[in-house]
């Protein structure tokens, strides 16, 4: 048997020893009955459960069930049966078609029952339609956010509610509200704008949260739409044609829309919360979170909105776990316009496509190693690649950068990132959280690089200045020994 599957040879061993004592039975009627529930019920498991390890077993216990039900049924037409079993086979069928007549009434009574129940509460109160690449990360984030208001703000995300694609239509159909997070590159996506064309024709209630780079489909868009919608034409076999579509993107612009915070922090996603929700929740204000004298922080490029989003999703998967294991501050997400703060020790590099080419960023780093920070980058994206070459405005404002960023890049970077197809699930993000938290948790401790501080070799500092912090000197340290 398959893996897993063991149980399976207990039910074997059952069936086999109720077919050896069906002949017992002193009724003929009531022995092809037996036969017939025990071979049919059998064939039913080994369909369902699938038992054997490879596939043609299966296969082949299937055909052996239905070979033996053939010549049961056939032989059953030649059986003498007494009087006695005509009245007891009278009785088996008006049984078993009482059973069927009831079973019947049931199915549709429940069906009826439950569509009535989903036309007055859909089970799914918002459901996020997105592009993972672009927008993965703040669907994320807007989801943590919903759910904090409420509990009976359910939000729908594929990568976390769905298992077959062939219901995912249906799941746009039970939402009350339909979200299109309106990021560019999305309207390339078939499976967004068949989402958006079956929330259209189910008049369910549509919002969009506009990125500042959307533009409006034009009309050499709708009238293109197999060149410019890669596989569009798959949707066809859902029902949705393609003047389905041409209609779903004049109308897409014209439903409420709400514009993507040009700063992104938990004041501004708040107030999009209350606008979606239509209510004022209890928010946390910006300057509440921020500690007095925090020692934990989070760098990210503030440009990057989807990096930025990362930030924060780690931010709210962090705070339970510091608050009960680590002896230090909230961390801490900073912001354009603010500094690195003189008490912050450690520092969680959000790392993205070209941000440390950004101004802002390169000067937290810059700040984070004169103030001897311990810093663990985090990677966000999957195909982030650390640069050796930066631009000549940063390499001349910083000759050593370069080396300052290979430095910190010695430290084992951890991956976190939501909008990744592999790591989008929540209990993946939990674990991967909580990898950082126990990290975190090293350092803080005197585990880490703080367990290594030896006397500081012979090294001429003038060449070398990034080389003053107690990550670097560990190294330094760690080649020596070895």
């Amino acid at each position: 048997f398959r893996p897993g599957a063991e149980a399976y040879s207990v039910l074997y061993l059952v069936r086999n020893g109720l077919i050896a004592v069906v002949p017992v039975l002193p009724s003929l009627s009531a022995q092809i009955v037996t036969m017939n529930v025990i071979l049919y019920s059998s064939s039913l498991v080994v369909s369902l459960v699938q038992p054997w390890r490879s596939r043609a077993g299966n296969l082949l216990d299937v055909m052996l069930h239905v070979g033996l039900l053939v010549v049961l049924d056939m032989a059953s037409a030649f059986a003498r049966y007494s009087g006695s079993d005509g009245g007891t086979s009278v009785a088996i069928c008006l049984f078993f078609l009482l059973l069927m007549t009831l079973a019947i009434v049931t199915s549709a009574a429940s069906g009826i029952i439950l569509h009535v129940a989903r036309g007055r509460r859909k089970p799914w109160r918002f459901f996020l339609s997105h592009q993972k690449s672009s927008a993965g990360a703040f669907a994320r984030l807007l989801k943590t956010q919903l759910l904090r208001r409420s509990s009976r703000y359910t939000t729908f995300m594929d990568t976390d509610d769905l298992r077959d694609l062939t219901e995912l239509f249906g799941f746009v159909r039970d939402t009350h509200t339909f979200v299109f997070l309106a990021s560019p590159g999305i309207l390339q996506r078939k499976w967004c704008i068949g989402e958006a064309v079956t929330a259209k024709l189910s008049e369910v209630r549509t919002v969009m949260v506009r990125w500042p780079g959307y533009q409006d489909p034009d009309e050499h868009f709708r009238e293109n739409l197999a060149f410019v919608i890669p596989g569009v034409e798959t949707l066809t076999n859902y029902g949705i044609s393609l003047e389905d579509v041409s209609e779903t993107l004049l109308w897409i612009s014209t439903v409420d829309s709400f514009p993507m915070p040009a700063t992104l922090n938990l004041q501004t996603l708040g107030r999009l919360c209350e606008s979606l929700t239509g209510t004022v929740g209890q928010q946390r204000s910006f300057s509440s979170e921020e500690p007095r004298f925090p020692d934990c922080l989070l760098l990210v490029d503030p440009d990057n909105l989807e990096a930025v989003a990362t930030a924060y999703v780690l931010y709210e998967l962090l705070l339970p776990l510091v608050s009960k294991a680590l002896q230090c501050s909230f961390p801490y997400v900073l912001s354009k316009g603010q500094g690195v703060p003189t008490s912050s020790k450690t520092a969680l590099l959000i790392c993205s496509q070209g941000c440390l080419d950004s101004f802002h960023l390169s000067n937290w780093i810059l700040e984070a190693v004169e103030l001897r920070c311990c810093v663990i980058p985090i990677i966000a994206e999957p195909g982030f690649v650390v640069p050796t070459d930066f631009g000549p405005g940063l390499q001349k404002r910083t000759p050593d950068y370069a080396g300052i960023v290979q430095a910190i890049f010695k430290e084992i970077a951890t991956v976190f990132a939501p909008q990744a197809y592999s790591s989008t699930q929540e209990d993946d993000l939990q674990l991967r959280a909580k990898q950082i938290a126990f990290r975190l948790q090293s350092k803080m401790s005197g585990r880490g690089t703080q367990l290594m501080q030896p006397a500081r070799p012979a090294i001429d500092e003038g060449h070398l200045p990034y080389l003053d912090t107690p990550f670097c000197w560990d190294v330094l340290h760690f080649q020596h020994v070895l």
